[in-house]
């Protein structure tokens, strides 16, 4: 990283020089203040340094990045005419009353914020050219058919399972897999000493091992354990259940193997999934025209990253008069 001081000592002088660029207190408090209604920021956070550091953290990068796109797009030479300029500051609703572009309320704006009309247009025209510039770049993005569709499949997905809780008194008494099979399926997979030593001692470990035993002999294991199973749950991409994830990392079913079984560990207690049949949403054109937009966003949003991080590694950057952060809180 290349920042590692935070307080400010001194009000007159720099406290980040990005190449030519300098960025004074008054531009940091703006975005650290942001920064904290963004986090909710309440007065139990004041002392717990982890959080203040990386309120700081992320105020300095926002501003090194935002700062660094600015002069690359200065020097692409991006043309604006004076009307995109007018129409924007027209079009403002901070100047308008009933739609109406009002003179009064766009001077008392530039006096609140105690910078000249002419401050307020520089500042229009790199916002706009930045604009112009990440369209450019949104417009040269091509997404595929084979992309879009395996998109649209992925999201439309809808996975039905059931959850049968693991009784594991009852799990030890009646299951045929013991300790030596598990052991014997971790030697014949080329497992460490470790490993072996670290499941025999484990009964959680041990568990997530039948996984394999469940998915490949499910009848005769099921019998003997006799789990009873609730009724079918639905998860789509789109829940927020806690279980989404997990359910979403199974592997896709397939023909030759239309049931998944897994066991994980909640609240204490242990759960035998049984990941049994995929459904997909029928997407409206509408929403698939959505849904692309969103992936044109995503690969908008990589390009930006890719650039800006080249930027950052070329920038010549430097810190004015600050307090060492680690050293003194």
């Amino acid at each position: 990283m290349k920042f590692n001081y935070y307080s400010i000592k001194d009000k007159k002088n720099y406290i980040i020089k990005i190449n030519n660029d300098e960025i004074h207190l008054e531009e940091f408090q703006k975005k650290y203040i942001f920064l904290l209604s963004k986090y909710k920021y309440n007065s139990n956070n004041f002392h717990n340094t982890n959080y203040i550091k990386k309120i700081y953290k992320e105020a300095i990068l926002d501003i090194i990045y935002k700062t660094l796109l600015k002069q690359y797009v200065k020097k692409l030479h991006i043309s604006l005419n004076d009307s995109e300029i007018k129409n924007y500051i027209h079009n403002n609703s901070d100047f308008q009353e009933k739609n109406i572009f009002k003179i009064e309320k766009y001077y008392y704006f530039l006096n609140k914020e105690n910078i000249s009309s002419n401050e307020y247009i520089d500042k229009i025209k790199t916002y706009l050219k930045i604009k112009k510039f990440i369209s450019f770049i949104s417009n040269l993005i091509f997404i595929s058919k084979h992309e879009k569709n395996n998109l649209i499949q992925s999201l439309s997905q809808i996975r039905i399972i059931k959850i049968a809780s693991v009784p594991l008194t009852k799990f030890f008494k009646n299951t045929i897999i013991n300790n030596k099979n598990i052991i014997n399926y971790l030697k014949k997979n080329n497992s460490n000493l470790f490993s072996i030593k670290k499941y025999k001692n484990n009964t959680f470990l041990i568990l997530k091992k039948t996984t394999y035993e469940f998915n490949n002999k499910p009848v005769k294991l099921l019998k003997t354990i006799k789990l009873k199973f609730q009724k079918s749950l639905f998860f789509s991409r789109f829940d927020k259940n806690k279980f989404k994830k997990f359910i979403f990392n199974l592997p896709n079913l397939k023909k030759n193997k239309n049931i998944y079984f897994s066991i994980i560990k909640n609240s204490g207690d242990l759960l035998l999934i049984k990941f049994y049949k995929t459904m997909h949403i029928d997407f409206s054109n509408k929403q698939k025209n959505v849904i692309i937009s969103q992936l044109k966003k995503y690969n908008l949003g990589t390009i930006l990253n890719s650039i800006l991080d080249d930027l950052y590694l070329k920038a010549h950057i430097s810190y004015g008069n600050l307090i060492d952060f680690n050293n003194k809180l």
